[in-house]
């Protein structure tokens, strides 16, 4: 099973799929270039940010002492659009 991430959050990959009910396959992808839906806050998720975890699992541009989890490569403004990012747990890379 997994559980989405909180704000601030130190999330190990990003949801896949979405599974139909409890104890169906979760696919969570753990390193690489993914689609991500984004909370929007702010002046939103810009591309050349580093990106963090939002309240509900969502994607957020990181803030100081959040954790990165990797970079944005395509810009989501408004809340639940959806961003491409490179994804990278525990590390920042730019």
């Amino acid at each position: 099973e997994v559980a989405l991430s909180g704000a601030a959050g130190n999330a190990i990959g990003i949801l896949q799929n979405t599974p139909a009910a409890q104890g169906r396959a979760a696919e969570v992808l753990v390193s690489g270039v993914s689609k991500l839906v984004c909370a929007g806050t702010g002046s939103g998720t810009r591309a050349g940010f580093n990106v963090g975890s939002a309240a509900n699992g969502k994607g957020r541009e990181t803030t100081t002492g959040d954790f990165r989890l990797g970079l944005i490569i395509e810009t989501a403004t408004n809340a639940d659009e959806i961003a491409t990012v490179l994804f990278s747990p525990n590390g920042k890379v730019a």
